[in-house]
């Protein structure tokens, strides 16, 4: 609820925030070993970074999405409301003593 309070210029909500977890976290390391190698890392690296995906019981994903053309508020302003509603997440979690 928190991240839902961020500010967001004509309330476009721009940003999603998705649980992985269970079988879908399998997913998620192949996503990351995939991306590692993508960016050049060798089978080692691609294997952490898999490991990565793995290790938390539950991982916050936050997915921005960005109106492109919309009219009223550029991207820019619609990155900050992403960024401010992964700031306000991040804090709640910090008061709730997580991390």
């Amino acid at each position: 609820a928190a991240a839902l309070r961020a500010p967001d210029h004509a309330e476009l909500v721009p940003y999603r925030f998705k649980l992985v977890r269970g079988t879908a976290r399998e997913a998620l390391a192949t996503l990351f070993a995939d991306a590692a190698r993508a960016a050049g890392k060798g089978e080692e690296g691609a294997a952490m970074d898999a490991e990565r995906a793995l290790r938390p019981p539950l991982t916050v994903a936050v997915v921005a999405r960005i109106d492109l053309g919309h009219p009223q508020v550029p991207q820019h302003e619609q990155w900050a409301a992403v960024g401010g509603a992964i700031s306000n997440f991040l804090m709640a979690a910090h008061l709730l003593g997580f991390g």
